[in-house]
């Protein structure tokens, strides 16, 4: 991989969130109040071959979410960010061909939950992020991932 190829992600995963994030606070510290929701991806906290542009992008974008969260904590603002594992997306269709091709199910295999997530799934915990219900939340990293972060897995022989 080329350093222009290295930095694209780094630009679409954390510049982009950067410039995002300053507009919002720049609304937000006025109001005393927001709350911003980074997504990252499981693969920020698991290295996986192949993906060390976007792995790091990822920890990367974890990283500047608590760091929003501590500087936006004195003005109620909090700052949380999702990992998501493998789920039924059109990107994700695409690079493994889906949840029933054999790639996929080699990948849904090795998620201790065996399956894809749904993007409604993610939705639901952005929901519950933005809400009220999460007012003492803040500069946390939550995995929507059917268990893959938390597991060493190892399948059966």
């Amino acid at each position: 991989m080329d350093v222009a190829s290295f930095r694209r992600d780094f630009q679409v995963n954390v510049d982009a969130a950067f410039v995002a994030t300053k507009a919002a606070l720049a609304a937000m510290i006025p109001r005393r109040g927001g709350s911003i929701i980074n997504i990252a991806s499981v693969s920020g906290l698991l290295a996986m071959t192949g993906m060390s542009a976007y792995g790091s992008a990822k920890a990367a974008l974890i990283h500047f979410t608590r760091q929003t969260a501590t500087e936006g904590g004195p003005h109620n603002v909090r700052a949380n960010v999702i990992a998501p594992g493998v789920s039924n997306t059109p990107a994700t269709l695409a690079a493994f061909a889906g949840p029933t091709a054999p790639w996929g199910q080699k990948i849904a295999a090795q998620v201790p939950m065996r399956r894809f997530g749904e993007p409604a799934e993610v939705a639901a915990l952005a929901l519950f992020l933005a809400s009220d219900q999460a007012s003492y939340l803040t500069g946390t990293c939550i995995s929507v991932d059917g268990g893959k972060a938390v597991e060493l897995y190892v399948p059966a022989p």
